[in-house]
């Protein structure tokens, strides 16, 4: 990476604070934890340069965007809203917003700008998820005699 550039590395999905990464499967009943590592070169990082990151959570199934807890940009300088040079920024897809998607195929899609005089831009696409209905629920369904 040139040290004046600043790059999102990947973006995925996983568990509400599980240690596994990149889940491609969720329950309609949970909480999902979106995460994205971005990285700044040494120059951009030094000079403390102007940032935004926004993500979009959609759904492929229904054409809808999905909400976020909390915001869906977060803007600012390197060196106070981001810390480190490699940073790791954390969303939340809330539960509420899961219920009705059962079978529903979703991504997320993340566009970063940063720059001192120019602006750099870089975007990442999370693999493919799919939200599932609860466990109960398939057992329920698993077991009807269809005979």
């Amino acid at each position: 990476m040139h040290p004046d550039d600043a790059e999102l590395v990947r973006v995925y999905t996983r568990e509400k604070d599980a240690l596994m990464v990149a889940d491609v499967t969720f329950s309609s009943n949970q909480d999902i934890e979106v995460t994205v590592e971005a990285e700044a070169g040494s120059a951009i990082f030094a000079a403390g340069g102007q940032f935004e990151l926004r993500i979009l959570v959609r759904d492929l199934t229904s054409f809808e965007l999905v909400p976020l807890k909390g915001s869906e940009v977060i803007s600012g300088s390197i060196g106070e809203a981001w810390q480190n040079q490699a940073e790791i920024f954390t969303f939340k897809i809330p539960v509420e917003y899961l219920k009705d998607r059962e079978d529903h195929i979703m991504e997320v899609l993340t566009v970063l700008k940063i720059g001192i005089k120019q602006t750099h831009v870089s975007f990442a696409r999370s693999p493919l998820f799919l939200i599932t209905a609860p466990q109960g629920k398939l057992e329920l369904i698993s077991s009807w005699n269809l005979n």
